[in-house]
């Protein structure tokens, strides 16, 4: 028949905040042994113990002495400064292998370190699904920007461009324009007063037949040159006015603060 010892925790109201951790086979014999040392200054009082097989008691002990190492007090192998519960708690899941109460300890730290785990994990994803809504939130408010500045400055160049055509069409004309349309003007009317002209002088001054036909060649020959004179005056000032329209554009344009690139005159 396997024989049993204990594993037990002892305090002092002498020293609070502190427990005495150790193995014995009769429990009651031990804290005798305890209180009778001279140094002992109070009373210690055992609080908890757990049975363990008594070929196991010595590696018991080193296993619950050494999951309460942290809390251990200089000089006192077997003394802690640890509350009781923790103390307990600790002992307890060390003794699992032999200890029900060890075990039950045991299962409790693992299911609260999977729970942990678990919401950490679920803490994550909860992180890293809020990101994306904030990404695409962020990417959805730029393209909507986006979007309404395209559109704005569409509709500011249609409104720019809509104003220049009733400005172009009805404003005053400045010298220039009407220096090219006087010009052209003249020009379409010497070139239809000329051959008028010429035949009558061919008519009512020349007998020779071979002076009418040099006349009338050189009539047409200035009368080309002066059509197509009037053709380009009417040209250059069809351009002139759409230079005119356009730098109105892009004055609009970049008062509005859309970049506009410059034009070489």
């Amino acid at each position: 028949m396997t024989t049993v010892a204990h594993i037990y925790i002892l305090t002092n109201h002498a020293d609070p905040g502190v427990v005495k951790v150790g193995r014995t086979t009769d429990c009651a014999r031990r804290l005798r042994e305890h209180n009778a040392q001279s140094s002992t200054v109070g009373e210690w009082i055992q609080r908890w113990s757990a049975e363990v097989p008594e070929d196991k008691v010595k590696q018991a002990e080193r296993d619950a002495l050494n999951a309460l190492s942290r809390w251990g007090v200089p000089g006192r192998r077997e003394q802690f400064k640890v509350g009781l519960e923790t103390a307990k708690r600790e002992v307890a899941a060390a003794l699992h292998e032999w200890c029900e109460e060890g075990r039950k300890e045991k299962e409790r730290v693992e299911r609260e370190a999977a729970l942990e785990a678990q919401r950490e994990e679920e803490r994550k994803k909860r992180e890293r699904l809020e990101k994306a809504a904030r990404e695409r939130q962020k990417a959805e408010a730029k393209r909507r920007a986006i979007a309404a500045r395209n559109k704005a400055r569409a509709e500011l160049k249609q409104k720019l461009v809509d104003e220049q055509k009733p400005t172009v069409n009805a404003r005053e004309p400045s010298s220039e324009e009407r220096r090219w349309a006087a010009k052209g003007a003249g020009l379409l009317t010497l070139f239809a007063v000329m051959p008028l002209a010429a035949i009558i002088v061919v008519v009512f001054q020349y007998d020779d037949p071979t002076h009418p036909w040099l006349i009338l060649g050189g009539v047409a020959l200035v009368s080309f040159v002066t059509l197509m004179m009037a053709v380009l005056s009417q040209k250059n000032l069809r351009r002139h006015r759409l230079e005119i329209a356009k730098q109105k554009v892009r004055d609009g344009l970049a008062d509005a603060g859309f970049p506009v690139a410059s034009t070489s005159q």
